[in-house]
């Protein structure tokens, strides 16, 4: 499903549900509006009835668990699974040609089932009108917000913008959720299966199983009726007539509806021009005086409500037949006005918006005349109904407001002549100020370059120093084993303690790994310009560890392997992988590490109650900047054993100390030569507050504050090489 939908879904009210069916049946109860999810699919509710389902069906919840979210208003699932769904574009406006008011009516009254969206070519959010049924429900996301508007302040706002507007019309299945002991088999809510829309019409209309066996010859007329006239309903306004077919080219559709005022259309002999407001009925049986307000098919039975998805239910055939209103008598076939209720819940077509088919006649009554089918005394007849007014009074205040929006554009245009001017000024002085920068720039670069050269020779001469105070030691020395400083063995723990690595460049006019954040350069220039300078508080010329010469250890340990794997690779999985997002605290910190610390000491925040003097904790590698500041940690479980949970709890802990003292931290790395047991990714998971549903755009996260926290990372180190397993890039 869309991920912008799940997004607006999950701002909703959450809780926990693993009840199943029971619960879902209690839900329905409540007449709970909203949606509920398994980690995978997604079943929709509106006032407790189920509207759809993606990814899955009934079934998929009789026994399932996840998460409910609660929508403050009924219309946001009907919403979101229309949208879901898609549905099919049945024309698109421009609402300065085609105002929303004048489609909005033609859609209410022609009794449609989708939806209209105005969001193309507007700034100010996102617009839509729902329709089943004919029923309009408006809904706007205004501003960056995203603030929901609804019913009439949100149509408001909807007609006070200007842009583009799309109708989709969209298959929508409303049905009753069986209880739990039911026998009732609901298959999967598509929306698209003409089998299970028969069965949500029949449970939407329990009065059509009373329909009697003994259909005559009117009612199959009025079915007749009814069918040509769903076939002849001009879908997406186009203005044909009945000798053309309905038009296939979007363009040619939105010009056609743009145009209707000034066009008529004339219906051929015999063809059903019936509409909403018209009601097949036999002549034999039936009189209606034609100044009658409403229909027999349009008015409400006591009972009935306005709202499809209400939980109201309807009288039976017995209750139609004697609850007539005083001065008419109406005794046309139940089966007729049934299935015209059926056809008004189920019509995808967009009603013409051509004035001339609800033109008066010179009787008053609107639109052409059906003609009578042919079938002897049976014969069926159209009553029409007294033409309404075209424009409401809310169209004049839409019509008021484009006009002032017009003024105050005209005042803007004026406004932007001299931002213009103004713009072309501030121009060329920033044109001049950028020369002035370069120049800078290059000087600044010039002394960069003499300070790294400085700086180089002062670690020299440093290094140096070291050397002959080692020599001097040696030779004061009584002891033979430290006299003899050459050739002397060492042992790992002390060669690890005892070495630093610094990340060096070739060139800083070359590429560096400031310039791959920044996206310019490749990793095999980055390899050719960087090098890791050691430095250690030992004298490395013939000195071994455990007989195998230093230099050779040194490569081969995983603090060497490690460090390397982070300036040299590291970025660029990010970068590939498209998490430079996701992982931004651990990918901004690299370009920043100027040294590797091996088992490297850090401050940590005491706990309460410990005293002011700070904590010392030991890493196995400290990664720090050119002040000295923690970037990254990491700590390696370099054995067959695998990683478990104390592992990265440790770890976790010491990085909330640790992200308290210093705004540099940027993330926590834990290494094994093995696997991480379940239980350390379990803790991993408690520690970043992980899960299909997080709402967390940062990956593998530890979040401290509102904006304080950093990144939690497992790593495994097979066959010398590094690969993230925590979160998967």
């Amino acid at each position: 499903m869309d991920r912008e939908i799940i997004e607006i879904i999950t701002e909703w009210d959450s809780a926990p549900f693993d009840g199943g069916h029971d619960e879902l049946t209690d839900l329905a109860d409540r007449r709970f509006s909203g949606a509920i999810s398994d980690g995978t699919a997604w079943a929709f509710l509106s006032n407790g009835k189920l509207v759809g389902i993606v990814d899955g069906d009934l079934d998929t919840f009789s026994e399932a668990s996840g998460t409910v979210y609660e929508a403050s208003e009924a219309v946001l699932p009907l919403l979101c699974i229309m949208r879901a769904k898609g549905g099919e574009e049945r024309g698109k406006y421009y609402t300065e040609e085609t105002p929303v008011e004048t489609v909005n009516e033609t859609l209410s009254s022609g009794g449609f089932t989708g939806y209209l969206e105005l969001s193309e070519n507007v700034l100010s959010g996102d617009y839509y009108v729902v329709y089943y049924g004919g029923k309009a429900m408006s809904v706007a996301f205004v501003g960056n917000s995203r603030k929901l508007h609804t019913d009439e302040e949100a149509f408001d706002l909807l007609t006070d913008e200007v842009g583009i507007y799309t109708v989709r019309s969209v298959d929508i299945a409303v049905t009753e959720i069986p209880s739990a002991d039911s026998d009732t088999s609901v298959g999967p809510s598509s929306g698209d299966d003409s089998d299970t829309g028969s069965e949500i019409e029949a449970a939407s209309n329990p009065t059509e199983t009373s329909e009697p066996d003994n259909t005559d010859d009117t009612t199959e007329a009025a079915d007749t009726a009814d069918a040509d006239s769903s076939e002849g309903a001009i879908v997406a306004g186009s203005d044909a007539d009945s000798d053309t077919e309905p038009e296939a080219d979007t363009a040619a559709a939105i010009e056609s509806v743009s145009n209707t005022a000034a066009k008529e259309t004339t219906a051929k002999p015999n063809e059903s021009t019936t509409t909403d407001s018209e009601v097949p009925v036999d002549q034999s049986t039936t009189t209606v005086a034609s100044d009658a307000p409403r229909t027999a098919e349009s008015s409400p039975e006591p009972g009935e409500s306005d709202d499809p998805l209400a939980d109201d239910t309807h009288p039976g055939a017995s209750e139609r037949e004697s609850g007539s209103s005083e001065g008419s008598t109406v005794s046309a076939d139940h089966s007729s006005a049934f299935r015209g209720e059926a056809q008004w819940r189920e019509t995808r077509s967009i009603p013409s918006l051509d004035p001339a088919k609800s033109r008066p006649d010179s009787n008053g009554a609107s639109g052409a005349k059906a003609s009578p089918q042919q079938g002897g005394a049976n014969s069926v007849r159209t009553v029409k109904q007294p033409n309404q007014p075209p424009q409401s009074a809310k169209s004049d205040r839409s019509r008021q407001r484009r006009s002032a929006r017009h003024s105050e554009r005209d005042g803007a245009e004026a406004k932007l002549a001299r931002a213009k001017k103004l713009y072309k000024q501030l121009q060329e002085k920033a044109e001049r100020l950028e020369a002035e920068r370069d120049s800078a720039r290059e000087e600044r670069d010039e002394a960069e370059k003499e300070v790294d050269r400085l700086e180089s020779k002062v670690e020299r001469l440093e290094s140096e120093i070291e050397r002959l105070n080692a020599e001097i030691d040696r030779h004061e020395s009584d002891q033979p084993a430290t006299s003899n400083q050459f050739g002397r063995s060492i042992s790992a723990t002390e060669a690890i303690a005892g070495t630093n690595l610094f990340v060096r460049y070739s060139s800083k006019g070359k590429t560096t790994l400031e310039d791959i954040h920044d996206g310019d350069g490749n990793q095999t220039d980055l390899r050719e310009n960087l090098r890791l300078e050691k430095h250690t508080t030992f004298e490395t010329d013939g000195c071994t560890v455990e007989g195998e010469p230093y230099e050779e250890f040194l490569t081969e340990t995983i603090q060497y392997r490690f460090t390397r794997w982070a300036v040299e690779e590291l970025l660029f999985e990010i970068i590939e992988t498209g998490n430079h997002t996701g992982l931004s605290g651990l990918y901004d910190s690299i370009p920043h590490i100027d040294r590797a610390e091996f088992d490297g000491e850090v401050e940590l925040q005491p706990a309460e109650g410990e005293g002011d003097e700070p904590l010392m904790a030991t890493f196995d590698v400290v990664l720090r900047d050119r002040m000295g500041e923690p970037l990254l940690i990491a700590n390696f479980n370099d054995s067959r054993q695998p990683a478990r949970s104390g592992m990265i709890e440790s770890l976790v802990r010491s990085g909330k100390d640790l992200c308290e003292r210093s705004d540099s931290f940027g993330g926590a790395i834990a290494v094994t030569s093995s696997f991480f047991d379940p239980s350390a990714l379990e803790a991993a998971g408690d520690a970043t507050g992980g899960g299909l549903l997080s709402r967390n755009k940062a990956k593998s996260y530890v979040k401290i504050g509102r904006k304080l926290g950093f990144h939690l990372c497992l790593v495994e180190s097979r066959e010398n090489d590094f690969h993230m397993s925590v979160p998967e890039l």
